[in-house]
């Protein structure tokens, strides 16, 4: 063909050019950016966090690559036996975040059946690597990644048995605690008003059963103190002085009697 043939031809190429992107970029405006339906995967609630991504760039893929978890935050924890007695759904439980030092309350959801079998929950944190749930229970320390709770039952084969406890907290956990160890109080008994409270080991019970602690006063001089006990929590337990005797705090009792 003629040079002008060509020139033109070349026009009309580069002015429908002009008019196509025009059209793609009205197109992405109206329906956004255009991906593979591969590279992409519908949940059926929000929100959904990634837990684990089990593979790197340039090597082969095998198994679950992805795993999502929909839905807020569960929290489980585990009770000995001795410590589960009393505890029944419904009862009031502070969930404390030792790391931010927030404390978020909540409702016992269920009280499983002692068990020594592992606990269903797994901690898979980005990247594959894989730890053991996070726990507590009536005060007692969460469980440590890779390991069952310091100081708590255990939780492998031939293990201790435990009780299991599923939480539901009063408000939405943040995404942060996803994984952490946290520590749960059951909140058994609850005083309605501030009371004096001594250490559980202060309490002498007689054979009559009644109880009292042993006051020491700045000389080194002693003096039984009969007391009604209360609500206990932490290892504290509150006291009413009984028949008139006195007790205030501040006072110095003796532990271990």
């Amino acid at each position: 063909p003629a040079a002008g043939d060509l020139d033109q031809q070349l026009a009309n190429a580069r002015k429908q050019l002009t008019t196509d992107q025009a059209a793609l970029a009205k197109a992405r405006a109206v329906n956004g950016p255009m991906v593979p339906a591969a590279h992409v995967l519908f949940v059926p609630t929000l929100p959904a966090t990634v837990t684990a991504v089990n593979g790197t760039v340039g090597s082969p893929a095998s198994g679950t690559l992805l795993s999502l978890t929909s839905g807020g935050l569960a929290v489980t924890g585990q009770l000995t036996p001795t410590q589960a007695a009393g505890v029944k759904p419904g009862m009031a439980v502070e969930i404390l975040a030792e790391d931010t030092n927030t404390t978020i309350p909540g409702t016992i959801a269920e009280v499983g059946a002692p068990t020594t079998a592992p606990p269903a929950g797994k901690v898979i944190t980005l990247g594959g690597a894989s730890g053991g749930g996070s726990g507590g229970g009536s005060g007692a320390p969460g469980g440590q990644p890779g390991g069952p709770a310091a100081g708590a039952p255990g939780n492998g084969p031939g293990g201790q048995s435990y009780v299991p406890l599923a939480i539901t907290p009063n408000a939405p956990l943040p995404a942060a605690m996803s994984g952490k160890n946290v520590r749960l109080t059951v909140l058994k008994d609850k005083a309605g008003a501030p009371v004096t409270a001594v250490p559980v080991a202060a309490i002498s019970t007689n054979a009559a059963g009644r109880t009292s602690v042993t006051r020491v006063d700045a000389a080194g001089n002693r003096t039984t103190v009969p007391v009604t006990t209360g609500v206990t929590a932490d290892g504290m337990v509150a006291v009413t002085p009984a028949d008139g005797a006195e007790l205030r705090v501040g006072d110095q009792v003796v532990v271990g009697k």
